[in-house]
This record gives C-alpha cells, structure tokens and sequence, in this order.
C-alpha cells in the first residue's frame, strides 16, 4: 500500500512510524526527506504577520516546490496516516484525503494513549492507538500496485492481477 504520513517534523514518534510501515512493505512517503524547513525560509518565520505569510509562500521557490511534492505524494497515495500529536498542516492533509476517498487513519502512538487529545471529527477516518492497531488496520487493506485498485485481501490482489495484468 502507498501510505502518505501526515505529522509534523517536530514529532519523535514518525520516523519510527515511517521505518516500521516499510519494514512491513509499504512504499511509505516521508516529507522530511524532502528536506523543507521554515526556517530556511527565514529564521524568524514563528513572528511572521500574515502579509509575511503570503509573500514568502508567493516569492520562495522552495515553498512551492515542497507544497507541490507532497500534493503529489497524497494524490498518489492509497491511504493517509496522521501521527499524532502533530500541527495544522498533518490535519489539512488528513482532510484532503478523506475528501478524496483514500483510507484515513490517526494514529496515536501507544505512549500518548491517555495524554493525547482526540477530536471529534477525528472520526472521519480511524482512531488507531499503538503500533499493534495500526499493523492490523494496514493488513486490513490491500492495493493493486499496477492500478491501484482497492481489495479486501493480498490473495485477490494476486488473483487481480493475474486477471487483469498478465
């Protein structure tokens, strides 16, 4: 499965998240590979004004070029992963892909079960908490990988493809 990770670059659980879902298979997009920061940019992005905000988003190549990758990973992508806790951003891409149609999950890490507040519109995708939950809820999906077509088990993906793909 083609798995986007929504989060913030300041969590410490995503990179985990991100190395276990390919160890398990899974061709997973990281944005911190991607190497965009705010602060190259400029240092004192956290003060901006929201003049600020636009001009750099209009003037900065980098940001454009950071904004159009991952758009184009979460087009790509079968399924969406929210790591909790994390920011804005990881809830607009989580929104962007519910209203697409792909799977949606927020996860919340097994050390953040009691500590980490959920929402209700959470629900629009699924409440995943700790590692063992969120195995489960990727085996519970399978992809063709030559056309992405959605199947309840790895065995008809086989059987698709043998079908459809010879």
């Amino acid at each position: 499965m083609k798995i986007y990770i929504a989060s913030s670059k300041r969590n410490g659980y995503q990179p985990e998240v991100v190395a276990r879902l390919r160890g398990l298979g899974h061709e997973v997009y990281d944005c911190r590979e991607h190497g965009f920061s705010w602060e190259e940019v400029s240092p004192d992005w956290e003060s901006w004004t929201a003049d600020d905000y636009r001009t750099a988003i209009d003037l900065d190549d980098a940001c454009g070029q950071a904004f159009g990758d991952n758009l184009e990973a979460l087009a790509k992508a079968n399924a969406v992963v929210m790591v909790m806790p994390c920011g804005l951003g990881a809830h607009l891409e989580l929104g962007w892909a519910i209203g697409r149609g792909k799977l949606a999950a927020v996860y919340v890490p097994d050390e953040e079960r009691d500590g980490q507040a959920l929402d209700l519109m959470h629900i629009m995708g699924d409440i995943v908490i700790g590692w063992d939950e969120l195995v489960m809820w990727a085996e519970m999906h399978s992809f063709c990988p030559l056309c992405d077509g959605r199947f309840d088990s790895q065995g008809e993906v086989e059987d698709h493809i043998m079908r459809a793909h010879p």
